[in-house]
């Protein structure tokens, strides 16, 4: 029986412009640009991605800037 819907799933991008220690979070987004082109080959139904889309940022200002790249990638990839 094929599936009924297909569903892929990213989490935990943590963008931000930075590396702590080993964690390069500013990779983030291409990152997370390379999983979505393999997940397009799946012809999936939906994709959704499942929070801690930012790490920490030193102002309220910069983390709306990092949610709005992570918007615009997202935004980038649809179907």
């Amino acid at each position: 029986m094929p599936p009924i819907i297909r569903i892929g799933l990213v989490a935990d991008l943590h963008y931000a412009p930075i590396t702590v220690g080993s964690r390069h979070c500013s990779e983030s987004l291409t990152k997370v640009t390379a999983a979505a082109g393999e997940l397009k080959k799946h012809d999936l139904d939906l994709m959704f991605c499942l929070g801690d889309v930012i790490d920490e940022s030193d102002t309220v200002a910069a983390e709306l800037v990092c949610i709005q790249e992570v918007r615009d990638a997202l935004n980038s990839l649809s179907y």
